[in-house]
């Protein structure tokens, strides 16, 4: 008799030591849950920041090359100087290199005005 409650506590101890390690991996497994929660979180707001940074990196560089357009436009603008001649323009000349009007050459050919 004495051998059976000694077995049968025995028993009961080895059943109450699995109960204590199965909660202990339960609690790990939670740890571990909340841990992955918090990288995937911070992944997603990391994520989240890059894609800002890239779009406003791309309209800055947008806006640069836009600048870049305008301000090359101005100086074209700047070079060309077309002087006004009294008379008729009868004829146009296109006296051109790589598509530059070179200096001193007519661009157009007139007729003076006749004037009473």
């Amino acid at each position: 008799m004495r051998d059976k409650v000694t077995m049968l506590r025995r028993a009961e101890l080895e059943a109450t030591g699995q109960l204590a390690r199965i909660e202990a991996e339960i609690l790990e497994i939670d740890e571990m849950r909340q841990k992955f929660q918090t990288r995937s979180s911070t992944r997603r707001a990391t994520n989240t920041a890059r894609r800002r940074w890239r779009s406003f990196r791309r309209s800055r560089q947008r806006r640069k090359a836009s600048a870049n357009r305008s301000r090359k436009a101005a100086n074209v603008l700047n070079r060309t100087e077309v002087l006004a001649v009294s008379g008729t323009v009868v004829r146009l000349y296109y006296h051109t290199s790589g598509g530059v009007i070179e200096t001193g050459r007519a661009i157009a050919g007139s007729c003076p005005t006749m004037r009473p």
